[in-house]
């Protein structure tokens, strides 16, 4: 990303503005269990650009996973986020995974647009301001009926 804006990469809303090595060794090399994330690319194999990413963070204790995507601004708008939450709720739905949850900070109104078009559920919090939570059921984002 070339747009020197603060990135949200964590599911704990840690804003960054570059990558550790650590941190993105962590990021990449997902365990594919309680963690999961993928990519949306263009070009050829060789060439390849990363347009698009998403990633999710199981809490096994309630089994719905916290998600995250990052999709630069030109990017943005053409169905990057629907595409990637989708692959994401198919991997999800095959490992049991019941939802996914976000916290979303208000500023962000394309995160919270794909979250609403999608009929995620919003929870007011107090606790955070400025933040808006969300959560779905994976049948919920996947079409399936009861």
């Amino acid at each position: 990303m070339s747009t020197g804006q603060k990135l949200n990469l964590d599911p704990d809303l840690t804003c960054l503005k570059s990558l550790s090595v650590d941190k993105a060794e962590h990021l990449c090399n997902v365990d594919y269990e309680n963690e999961m994330a993928f990519v949306a690319t263009i070009g050829e194999h060789e060439n390849e650009q990363i347009v698009g990413s998403s990633c999710y963070f199981l809490n096994p204790t309630v089994n719905l996973a916290e998600v995250a995507y990052m999709i630069p601004a030109e990017w943005q708008g053409v169905g990057l986020g629907t595409l990637l939450q989708k692959r994401m709720a198919e991997y999800a739905r095959i490992k049991g995974i019941r939802g996914f949850v976000a916290d979303v900070l208000a500023e962000n109104t394309k995160m919270k647009k794909l979250a609403q078009d999608n009929q995620w559920v919003t929870k007011e919090t107090l606790m955070i301001p400025d933040i808006a939570s969300f959560n779905c059921f994976i049948r919920q984002l996947l079409g399936i009926k009861e």
